[in-house]
């Protein structure tokens, strides 16, 4: 046999074996572990499959070891359900999104249209009590239009002048005053209105009380599994 080859002797490896088989697969696995440690793993066909035999029951004891471990660390079984929530409240706050579009023949004439409708709808605003904070400005745009009629040998599409636009996002804190201020904007240019939308101005304890909804419900489903199963409701 060559240098480094194993030298347990038949007799322990049938002891290690033994205790395996007897249950003793921890001790094993430290004796198996201890007399590998000495060799490499050159000549293990030397002794006719004695000590591949041995590799092998440290493998299978290792993976068992580990299947153990996972059973272990594996979750808890249990119930897993969503629960829903709602909750009613007067809105006492109003969103809007207007704008302006305006059409020229140049493209600085209609930027120039758009601007000055803009600022006087800001001044409006000011007039009508709303805060600068509840209020911005977005979606700037500036587009060629097109003559509409249809094109003859294949020509491309003739520009006819230019369409710009500019939207503004208001917050309304006072919601008797949201007919003024709409008839107001409107006097002053706004020609474009893409949505209303009603809220709370401070919604925690609406948001609260729906969650505390969400959570009864998901604790009456999870009763309701729970005892369709024939099992006991435990803690949350």
């Amino acid at each position: 046999m060559g240098s480094g080859a194993l030298t347990d002797t038949p007799q322990s490896l049938q002891r290690i074996e033994q205790e395996f088989a007897q249950g003793k697969g921890a001790r094993a696995i430290v004796a198996c572990q201890r007399r590998l440690a000495v060799g490499n793993w050159r000549g293990i066909d030397a002794r006719k499959g004695t000590n591949m035999r041995l590799m092998n029951w440290v493998a299978l004891a290792w993976m068992a070891g580990a299947g153990m471990v996972s059973a272990q660390q594996g979750p808890e079984q249990g119930i897993i359900v969503t629960g829903q929530g709602s909750i009613a409240a007067a809105p006492d706050m109003a969103t809007i999104t207007l704008g302006v579009t305006e059409e020229a023949a140049s493209a600085k004439a209609a930027m120039d249209k758009v601007t000055e409708a803009v600022a006087a709808i800001l001044a409006q605003l000011d007039a009508q009590g709303i805060a600068a904070k509840d209020r911005q400005t977005s979606r700037f745009y500036l587009r060629p239009v097109h003559d509409r009629r249809p094109i003859e040998d294949g020509a491309p599409p003739r520009i006819t002048g230019y369409e710009a636009g500019n939207s503004v996002t208001v917050k309304v804190r006072d919601l008797d005053r949201l007919g003024a201020m709409m008839d107001a904007v409107i006097n002053e240019g706004a020609n474009d209105f893409n949505g209303l939308d009603f809220g709370l101005q401070d919604p925690k304890d609406a948001l609260a009380e729906a969650r505390k909804a969400a959570v009864t419900d998901a604790t009456e489903r999870a009763r309701q599994l729970a005892e369709a199963a024939g099992v006991k409701l435990g803690t949350l």
